[in-house]
């Protein structure tokens, strides 16, 4: 583990290279036009702490007690900046009515639903199927392979109608994927685990690019950097929540006191469905998403 993460060691000295080279040697920085919105940027960074928590718990109760406190910050840190002269949102942020806060919803849905695979998949081939780790690893990676070969597939889509429909289906194949998992640990199918990761990454390949850039497209005048500034944010803190879910799902079905396959086998059922019933939720921002963007067809020479 020490040597995967030196390897990145020479990517910062190359950041760090490069920014001593591009930024001009004392260049005028312009003065701040606004107050740093302190209090929400504390907020938001206590409710990612306390979701990071709640992954590293093992209690039912208390992990349930930082996923409601996080999720109840983060509501009234939305609330507030709606209100606030510094926003950090952009306007209807998470409105399923607004083509922008329905794309943030996905944004944020997709990568909570896919979070008890990422965490447990590679667990579960080694526990349920005597995967060695290096084999139990290059199989949680099929889901992103998968997904880079779709989204080139899909690079090319030019109309709206196209696009749209891309924003719809790819949910729909993560749906699917997770119930595919769920279905293929109760069966004890391995080949229904790789077409179950398979879908996930199809799913996120054919519709993260172009949910990407419509959210940022129907972003309202002078809210576009915020909107796609926004977007990695989001991802990420949907993968820390997810997380953290999937956690409570596995501790609540025994996976802490686990010491037999059945044992493993009922714990990850219990994630996998829920992640299942998760991916509703994001199926469904997306039609709404979808409905709310206005038709306007790009020009391509």
């Amino acid at each position: 583990w020490r040597a995967a993460f030196a390897a990145n060691l020479p990517m910062g000295a190359i950041f760090v290279a490069l920014t001593i080279l591009v930024v001009p040697r004392g260049a005028p920085s312009p003065a701040l036009a606004v107050r740093l919105p302190l209090v929400r940027l504390a907020m938001i960074g206590l409710a990612i702490i306390i979701v990071s928590i709640a992954s590293l718990l093992q209690n039912p109760f208390l992990i349930g007690l930082c996923l409601v406190t996080s999720g109840v910050m983060l509501a009234l840190i939305v609330l507030r900046d709606a209100n606030a002269r510094t926003r950090l949102f952009p306007t209807a942020a998470f409105d399923l009515r607004d083509p922008v806060g329905a794309g943030l919803a996905v944004v944020l849905l997709m990568p909570v639903a896919q979070s008890g695979a990422a965490v447990y998949l590679v667990y579960m081939l080694q526990e349920l199927w005597d995967f060695g780790p290096t084999l139990a690893g290059f199989s949680g990676a099929l889901m992103s392979i998968v997904w880079s070969v779709a989204a080139i597939a899909v690079a090319g889509a030019k109309t709206h109608r196209t696009r749209m429909g891309l924003i719809r289906i790819g949910p729909a194949l993560l749906a699917a994927g997770l119930f595919g998992l769920a279905l293929a640990v109760i069966a004890s199918q391995l080949w229904l685990v790789f077409v179950a990761q398979a879908l996930i990454g199809c799913g996120f390949g054919v519709s993260w690019t172009y949910l990407s850039h419509t959210t940022m497209q129907t972003a309202r005048p002078g809210e576009r950097d915020t909107a796609s500034a926004l977007l990695p944010t989001i991802q990420s803190a949907g993968y820390g929540i997810g997380a953290a879910m999937a956690g409570l799902a596995a501790n609540s079905a025994g996976l802490a006191v686990a010491e037999t396959p059945d044992a493993v086998r009922t714990a990850m059922v219990a994630v996998f469905a829920l992640c299942a019933v998760l991916s509703v939720f994001g199926l469904f921002a997306a039609f709404a998403m979808t409905r709310a963007v206005p038709v306007v067809e790009p020009q391509y020479p």
